[in-house]
Formats: structure tokens, sequence, C-alpha cells
């Protein structure tokens, strides 16, 4: 079996893969599933891919060895976030998943960092196979794929060239990476346990409620790391050493407070913002705006949910819009997560 079909699968149920949907197409079941087509993979291999790894990302990429899922960020030297990834180790191998738009400048940026490295970077999208699923029927097919089940978000398990990883979320829900040969089969698995179908905008939402912000091809270059909140989900580490942007990253966690924080918003819009749409607020006066839109998804009961990028004050005071002054009003929460700064210690005089 070749990648071509499971395009060919795909398009029999109408849900062409690569597709990058923002609207639900019906009410987010307890239990589906989805092809995440729309996410490029890459893996690094080699006798020096995780020191040269260690050198390029936000986390503690040692960690992955021992089957945590991070998310971590690849940043200019100004410490802006040009992509974001979920990173994992299995079987010898890195894997870095992050949105397909930027397939080819991420590729080509980390490749031009290799120089002498003894690591290969290549794309695996070809002979791999992503699907989200999530409920009580995900669990009882992950558990049958690989044996066990991750026993916390951000962890995996690997058997028989089979990679089940679980993130956080309300539900149970679970990232496949499947070999092309059983990605059909385990699709129908699935539907035999009595989960839907969907399109790829169900599990961007399940993204969006868990707090978990992706760099997409309209905001590379937008956020320092800590904006997308990855100092609370583990995505950045203080004590590892030197990697691109390091000082920016460190300097702003040891002497600076962050003033901007992702949160996830709601409003009525038919239409889902894109990455990169400015939020507005009287409160701010900021020539980059109150906020910015990570990502957005419409759901079907006509609510649009959201994560944003906002000022704090501008978050407190309360009167956010989409855009401009008249636009469509935000209503922001807190993700599933704490947001506030720990207590600095203050040395004595």
């Amino acid at each position: 079996m070749t990648i071509t079909d499971w395009h060919d699968h795909l398009s029999r149920l109408a849900l062409p893969t690569g597709e990058v949907a923002s609207t639900l197409t019906g009410p987010l079941p307890e239990d589906g599933f989805c092809d995440l087509g729309a996410q490029a993979l890459l893996t690094v291999t080699g006798a020096e891919a995780e020191s040269f790894l260690q050198g390029q990302l936000t986390c503690d990429v040692h960690q992955l060895a021992s089957g945590d899922v991070l998310p971590a960020a690849h940043l200019t030297p100004k410490g802006r976030a040009l992509a974001s990834f979920l990173a994992w180790e299995a079987d010898g191998s890195f894997y870095l998943q992050f949105p397909q738009a930027l397939a080819e400048a991420v590729t080509r940026r980390l490749r031009m960092f290799l120089m002498r490295s003894k690591a290969t970077i290549n794309h695996v999208n070809d002979t791999l196979v992503l699907l989200g699923a999530w409920g009580s029927a995900a669990e009882a097919v992950a558990t049958r794929l690989v044996g066990r089940l991750p026993d916390t978000p951000f962890r995996q398990v690997t058997a028989d060239g089979v990679t089940v990883l679980r993130l956080p979320g309300e539900t149970p829900r679970f990232e496949l990476v499947l070999p092309i040969d059983s990605a059909i089969e385990t699709w129908r698995t699935l539907e035999a346990a009595d989960a839907k179908a969907c399109n790829e905008a169900a599990w961007r939402l399940l993204d969006i409620r868990s707090g978990l912000g992706w760099i997409h091809a309209e905001t590379t270059e937008t956020f320092i790391p800590q904006m997308l909140n990855y100092d609370r989900i583990g995505g950045i580490s203080f004590t590892k050493g030197c990697y691109v942007g390091q000082e920016v990253v460190a300097r702003l966690h040891h002497l600076g407070k962050v003033k901007r924080r992702a949160y996830l918003g709601t409003l009525i819009l038919a239409e889902a913002p894109p990455p990169g749409t400015p939020l507005f607020s009287p409160e701010s006066s900021s020539r980059q705006g109150a906020g910015t839109v990570v990502d957005a998804v419409v759901t079907a009961s006509g609510e649009c949910e959201l994560l944003a990028v906002v000022e704090r004050k501008a978050q407190a005071a309360g009167d956010l819009r989409l855009e401009t002054p008249d636009g469509p009003v935000v209503k922001l929460r807190e993700p599933p997560y704490a947001l506030a700064d720990p207590e600095r210690i203050q040395a004595p005089a």
C-alpha cells in the first residue's frame, strides 16, 4: 500500500488529506477521529541527532528518550518563533510534527544548521499516517495497537512500528502514528468502535481547548515562546544550556514579566479569523495591538472558538474586539493550566 492508496481512501469519504479546515462539519462527537494530513512530520536521525536538536529547540531534547512528548519552538536570534513542534523519540529517531505549510521553510532552515553534524533530516509523510482520536473508543483502539496507554498527557508509547501520543484534553485524546499498511485497518477499527470520522477542524478545536498553540505561516516570527505559554506546558527548558534565541527567552524569564499570554476565547462569527488576525482593545497603546489570533475554529453551533495571544492588561480590562473598535466582541478565559507568574524572592540588600 502507498500514500496514494491512503489519499484515495480519504477522498472516497469526502475527507481529502491535507485539508486545512477551520469549520466543523457537525457537532463534535464524544468519540471521534480525523486524518492529520495537514501536519508535516520530520525525522532527525544519526549519532549527533540529539545534540543537534538540543541546540535548536526550546525544549530539553534529552527528556524525549524517556517517552516524553514535548512542545518545542525553533527561534530566530531575537527569540521569535519561526516554527513550533511536537517532538518525541521512538526507535532511535527523533520526530518533529508541525503545520505542513511551513515544511519547506523549516526543513531548509534546520538543514542550514546541520553543517558537519552527524545527523540527517527527512520527511516521512509518504510512509507514515497521522490520525487524531479521542474518547473511549480511542482508548480501546490505542491500547490494542501498542499494548498499553501512555499514563499522562505529553507521553508516548511505541510498539511494532506504531506510536501513540497522549495529548491534553477534557476527554482522553491520542495521536496515532501509523505505517500506511495499517492506517486503513485502524480507521475501520475506529468506525467499528462507534467513533465518528471528522474533518481536521475537530482536532484543531481540541488543541485550542487544551491551550496548545501552533505557529502557522501567518504568524511565523510573531511570538516569543512564553507568549504561547510554552513555559507552562513543558516546551521551554531554562536549565539545558544554549540554543538559538535562548538569551532573549532566558532574560524574559529571569528579569521580566511576560506581558502577553495565550488565552481561550469565544465570539459569534460565521467564518473563523485566520491566524495573525489582530485584536483591538481601548486599553492598549502598543504598536503591536492588543492581541493576535493564534488559531480559530467555527463550531456546528455557529460559535467561533479561538486561542489568542493578548496583552494581560487588555485581557484584564475585558473590552476586546476582533480587528477594529466595532468588531465582534471576544470573550476570553484562561487555558486549563496555571498562568500566574511565580513569586520571585528578592535578595536581601
